[in-house]
């Protein structure tokens, strides 16, 4: 489930709350934050970025199991033995291709334009603290904006309220102007700004 494909145990282990109402794979950051340390852990387990890319895809039992029977720790000699799957033989060339458009997109025929023109896609954000069952309704009218954009900057609140429980959740919340007033009923209190800059926007010149 979500941006980062993580299955219900694994994103468990890794910090991610999961109950009826709350599945924070959903949430982007939460679950980009995780998914990094799920990497690191990876590269530390395998001795190998490849290695940890592969595991990543198709399990590290799976990548282990290969090296065992390709007596190697080499991802590029398991693939050429085919021991490991052919979707984890083919992960870890395109996500190497993905990083290297990314370091110079415009050297493989994609144009960047800033994200202004064509709408923010990721807008700059800061995180309020919720109590345990209040809707995002009202953190929406606490806020000053329309329900649906609480809403969307929170999809793991799949129940549309903070999860119950007996400390407060920290809900996104568009980022306030340096000369607007804070204007939070007693039930939110801002923690701090987060830095979320506008993601640009790729068009295939």
């Amino acid at each position: 489930v979500g941006f980062w494909q993580f299955m219900r145990p694994t994103g468990r282990e890794f910090g991610l709350q999961m109950s009826q109402g709350v599945d924070e794979r959903r949430d982007i950051i939460r679950s980009t934050e995780a998914a990094a340390h799920y990497l690191k852990w990876l590269h530390k387990r395998l001795g190998s970025w490849y290695l940890a890319i592969a595991a990543y895809n198709g399990g590290p039992g799976r990548v282990s199991g290969a090296i065992r029977r390709g007596g190697s720790h080499d991802f590029w000699e398991l693939a050429r033995r085919r021991v490991l799957p052919p979707e984890t033989r083919q992960y870890v060339p395109k996500f190497l291709a993905a990083t290297m458009i990314g370091k110079n997109p415009e050297k493989y025929g994609f144009k960047i334009e800033p994200a202004g023109n064509l709408g923010a896609v990721f807008p700059a954000i800061e995180k309020v603290f919720v109590r345990p069952g209040d809707p995002l309704s009202t953190v929406a009218r606490s806020r000053g904006v329309h329900f649906s954009e609480i809403q969307n900057l929170n999809p793991h609140l799949v129940a549309a309220r903070a999860p119950a429980g007996s400390r407060p959740y920290p809900v996104w919340v568009p980022a306030r102007r340096v000369e607007e007033e804070p204007a939070l009923t007693p039930s939110i209190s801002l923690i701090h700004r987060a830095v979320a800059a506008p993601v640009r926007s790729w068009r295939k010149s």
